[in-house]
């Protein structure tokens, strides 16, 4: 057996036997015998997986609660330098409109500084709540060498709607400081 990098054309799947545009749908399917049971629905609206348990009763039994069944991502590679003690947008994600839930909010950049220069970092959902804030960073040396920082937070009771998250930096002093490789990401881990 190959690995699934490495199938083509008829011999491509997917995961899930059926697909259901909604709940009524799925729960009205019916014809299912004792070798389907274990075999998965994808259910179009609320998304999600369900696993069918039994043929006779058939019952359905979801397969997360929705765990990554919103999942967002957004990079900007080259670096950006600031020698402005003003906030610089290295990087924004707009969602779509996502449901009301918990949200994982996961960042990673790197950051490089003159010799005097103390950047500062900052993650924000909106424009208005700062998730990670960090002022006057000090690197442990210069000379052109980037510094991961990375983390990632819970983003509890975001509403329903369209959100931003975004990546900030600045210099605190009038030294240069340069950000690259940033990447955001955005996982819901519980519906409201």
């Amino acid at each position: 057996m190959g690995l699934h990098k490495n199938i083509s054309g008829e011999d491509l799947h997917v995961a899930h036997a059926w697909e259901y545009a909604d709940e009524t749908e799925r729960e009205a399917a019916t014809g299912f015998i004792a070798a389907d049971v274990g075999k998965l629905a994808l259910q179009g609206s609320p998304r999600g997986l369900w696993a069918l348990l039994s043929h006779n009763p058939i019952r359905w039994s979801r397969v997360s609660e929705r765990l990554g069944a919103e999942f967002l991502y957004a990079t900007s590679v080259p670096p950006s330098q600031t020698t402005s003690d003003s906030w610089q947008e290295k990087l924004k994600l707009t969602t779509p409109s996502l449901p009301a839930g918990d949200y994982l909010l996961l960042w990673y950049c790197e950051l490089a500084a003159g010799a005097s220069a103390t950047p500062s970092l900052r993650v924000q959902v909106d424009d208005t709540t700062d998730i990670y804030s960090e002022e006057g960073l000090t690197l442990p040396s210069n000379g052109g060498i980037w510094y991961p920082y990375s983390g990632f937070a819970s983003a509890e009771g975001l509403t329903e709607g369209v959100h931003t998250v975004d990546i900030d930096f600045h210099s605190n002093n009038p030294s240069q400081v340069g950000i690259q490789r940033a990447r955001l990401g955005v996982l819901q881990t519980k519906e409201s």
